[in-house]
């Protein structure tokens, strides 16, 4: 490991809500991408939190296995021994193991974070970590360093909605009614979240300025809904990689994933049906209070602004017209 590793191939930056989760199911598809075992590694957060807060080194050693037994991981690797009717696959469980225990338990180092991208050489391997998209220039530059060949995928989303569809998703994780008292709560304490606290004129211009326009590929969040497939196709340019979408992908979902080891795999008839699936979703259907709206439009509407003249005649415009608007309606 010399620092200056040719993996992963590609880093998606997101934020949060942008699409993030639905690039990491069709990617691992393609039969020219080494499937991902974790989707956000976030191994430069770490490293952008220990320069500005050094005594989270010693924080995050404590955390990573205290979450691991907390968020259920555990708990499938000690059912799945018993449970040999329904797979009965005690090789994959095994490897299961061995990746969570060099993931979670390791120190993370540079030799770590390129070790977790041993797949064929010849097969793509990427890095998705939404927590990415803001981290300082001195971060980025780092990845530069590490990985100057590194195609960066960055993902923008009209702010407003973002923020709402995460208060939506962290409202239907812990299982709260979407009343205004639960939602102010959730923005309280959530305030000083990276998800919340996203700029996302100043964090695409960091990545501009470190890796260039040529290896940035800038994605909407309007075009993977109003034509997934078409968005897939750019992206696939972008990473050099053939358009698999008439030649069929893998439709069963990887069943080394942890997540998958007590559930019977999803399958799909067509490879569009897996490109146009929407992988997550918050379930709660409502549009955004006012209140709320014009707080964040205050909030964000300079960072629009400055987007617009930076991606003219693009996507920003728009949010610019919907802003004089009296709603925006359910997002997802």
């Amino acid at each position: 490991m010399n620092g200056k590793n040719d993996k992963p191939d590609y880093i998606c930056v997101g934020p949060h809500k942008t699409g993030t989760g639905w690039l990491y199911e069709t990617l691992n598809r393609h039969r020219q991408v080494y499937p991902i075992d974790e989707k956000e590694i976030r191994y430069y957060t770490k490293l952008d939190f220990r320069h500005r807060y050094p005594y989270r080194l010693y924080l995050d050693r404590l955390k990573r296995p205290i979450m691991w037994l907390l968020y259920g991981r555990f708990q499938l690797f000690c059912k799945y021994p018993f449970i040999k009717r329904r797979h009965g696959n005690y090789h994959l469980w095994w490897e299961c193991l061995k990746f969570e225990v060099h993931f979670l338990f390791w120190p993370t180092s540079l030799r770590w974070y390129e070790s977790l991208f041993d797949g064929p050489k010849q097969l793509l391997q990427g890095d998705i970590s939404p927590s990415y998209a803001n981290m300082d220039e001195h971060s980025i530059r780092l990845v530069k360093k590490n990985s100057p060949q590194v195609k960066i995928i960055f993902f923008l989303r009209e702010p407003v909605e973002r923020i709402w569809s995460h208060v939506k998703m962290l409202l239907a994780m812990k299982r709260c009614e979407p009343t205004s008292k639960n939602i102010a709560r959730l923005l309280s304490t959530h305030a000083d979240s990276k998800a919340y606290q996203s700029y996302p004129y100043h964090s695409l211009q960091r990545w501009l300025d470190v890796f260039g326009s040529e290896q940035v590929f800038i994605g909407f969040y309007e075009e993977l809904v109003s034509d997934p497939v078409l968005y897939y196709e750019k992206i696939c340019r972008f990473l050099e990689i053939e358009d698999d979408i008439d030649q069929g992908v893998q439709l069963e979902i990887a069943p080394y994933r942890i997540g998958h080891l007590l559930r019977p795999p999803q399958i799909f008839e067509s490879a569009q049906q897996v490109i146009q699936h929407r992988w997550k979703s918050s379930r709660i259907e409502m549009a955004i209070p006012m209140k709320l709206r014009e707080t964040l439009i205050a909030k964000y509407k300079d960072q629009v602004l400055q987007l617009d003249q930076l991606l003219p005649n693009s996507y920003p415009a728009q949010w610019l017209d919907r802003y004089d608007e009296k709603a925006i309606g359910p997002s997802s």
